[in-house]
């Protein structure tokens, strides 16, 4: 009995010991994902993007990247447990940005000369406001060219979408649109 039982041991390990190899193996050898340069650029450049974790928007905005999402100067504006219309983090909720005292909508990007993007952005977009470049290698997917869209940090105080001829004043609240780009 005693003999079974430290066969099944040793077998156990052993099973163990070549799952932590492959574990290793595949870490160590995973190829650089296409956009990392480009992720890293965007960070070094200054530019952050401001997300909340409930965001499906932003999600899109990092999927764009695939495993370069690491890379990006990502800064989370959700506090676990809580959803997205009951208050935010500090960080999002305190900027020194002239005309941003806070976050207002996500996915947020503010870049180093202090311009401020709402909603999804496409890689060549993101690239050219930090003058990064693209990788020539790299091509686009057909929804690199996102609709704009932009998920508010509160509930919108009216269910009804300004017209594209009203003007929205600082600091109000404007449910989600989604407005398409025309193609050329």
């Amino acid at each position: 009995m005693k003999t079974k039982t430290l066969l099944i041991a040793l077998a156990i390990l052993i099973i163990a010991l070549f799952g932590v190899q492959k574990i290793v193996t595949n870490t160590h050898n995973a190829k650089p994902h296409i956009l990392d340069a480009l992720a890293q650029c965007i960070k070094d450049s200054g530019a952050k993007f401001y997300g909340h974790y409930q965001c499906s928007h932003c999600k899109n905005q990092k999927n764009l990247f695939d495993t370069a999402q690491k890379n990006l100067p990502y800064i989370e504006c959700g506090i676990l447990g809580r959803s997205m219309g009951d208050g935010q983090a500090d960080v999002c909720e305190n900027l020194t940005i002239p005309g941003l005292p806070r976050i207002q909508g996500y996915p947020t990007w503010v870049f180093a000369d202090n311009s401020v993007e709402t909603g999804e952005m496409s890689v060549a977009k993101l690239a050219e406001k930090t003058s990064c470049s693209v990788p020539a290698e790299y091509v686009a997917p057909e929804s690199d060219e996102p609709a704009i869209t932009v998920t508010p940090v509160t509930e919108p105080v009216s269910t009804t979408t300004p017209s594209p001829t009203e003007s929205v004043q600082t600091g109000e609240v404007v449910p989600t649109a989604t407005i398409t780009p025309a193609k050329n």
